[in-house]
């Protein structure tokens, strides 16, 4: 079979270091040779978010993909952080009869159980999301008990209307790479977010502004006292 790689990093800062970019395509030649796959060649996206799939690299990737067989990617957030949008090239694969791989997650879509895994995944999701707007309702009723402000309590990812709250997709995605970073810690996080062009309404990121998505985070999660 023939493939075509892809790589991306999403800062400057990787790109001129380059050493992310050389790891990805290293990794992607050994699963090729592993898999006895015809690298025919690696695309780049240096220093872009996945926020979209409108990407100069992905473009040419695509192109590719209407004569090649796969694309071999090391980790799905390569391809994209939104589990939506890796769905969406599972399912454009399955109908035009090329293959997404990824290294890291073990997952070839040419294979029943791959194809499973992404669905499964996509189950995952939707149970979460449904969780978590329980969890959000139950965290209003008690942030109300406690004399918070609905407009004060408001967690970031989500939105008011009327006198529902419901899920802002644009601040959800940006809430789930926030909350997919907690490690690093608001600053590196902030940084992080700025150095990828994201923003929020009232600007650049800051570290108080992460610290706060953190901390209702743990309230969504049920740490709310009674």
């Amino acid at each position: 079979m023939k493939v075509v790689g892809y790589v991306r990093v999403s800062t400057t800062e990787q790109a001129e270091d380059g050493a992310s970019l050389a790891a990805q395509e290293e990794g992607i030649r050994r699963y090729c040779d592993l898999h006895g796959y015809e690298l025919v060649r690696v695309e780049r996206d240096e220093g872009v978010s996945a926020k979209s799939l409108d990407r100069p690299g992905w473009r040419r990737v695509e192109r590719w993909l209407r004569r090649g067989r796969g694309v071999v990617v090391t980790k799905l957030d390569r391809a994209s952080r939104c589990l939506e949008d890796v769905i969406g090239l599972v399912k454009d694969g399955a109908a035009r009869g090329w293959y997404l791989h990824s290294v890291q997650e073990r997952l070839d879509t040419s294979t029943a159980m791959g194809e499973f895994f992404v669905h499964m995944l996509a189950a995952i999701a939707q149970l979460e999301r449904k969780r978590t707007g329980e969890r959000v309702r139950e965290t209003m009723a008690a942030l109300r008990r406690r004399g918070a402000k609905l407009s004060s309590a408001r967690p970031y990812g989500w939105r008011i209307d009327g006198k529902v709250l419901v899920e802002d997709a644009e601040e959800q995605r940006v809430r789930g790479l926030i909350l997919s970073m907690a490690e690093r810690g608001p600053t590196a996080i902030a940084s992080e977010l700025n150095a990828m062009g994201e923003r929020r309404e009232s600007g650049a990121w800051t570290k108080q502004a992460v610290s706060r998505v953190l901390r209702r985070a743990r309230l969504l999660s049920g740490r709310v006292a009674s």
